[in-house]
């Protein structure tokens, strides 16, 4: 089974596992992103430490 989940760094130092399947957006913020779940009658939206250039490279990683 492919992984789907990445892990990245609240920003109360909380990690939290993120499945990319719900990410609806990744702003970027000057203390890291912010990121935006699609997930049916659950919207989060969470400050999170990781850039969104890291953002982006986890989740390219997982196509390999």
């Amino acid at each position: 089974m492919k992984n789907l989940f990445i892990e990245l760094t609240d920003t109360d130092d909380s990690k939290i596992l993120i499945n990319v399947l719900h990410i609806a957006w990744v702003e970027p913020n000057k203390n890291g992103a912010v990121i935006k779940s699609n997930m049916v009658n659950y919207s989060l939206s969470k400050k999170i430490k990781e850039s969104y250039d890291q953002i982006k490279e986890l989740i390219r990683s997982l196509d390999s």
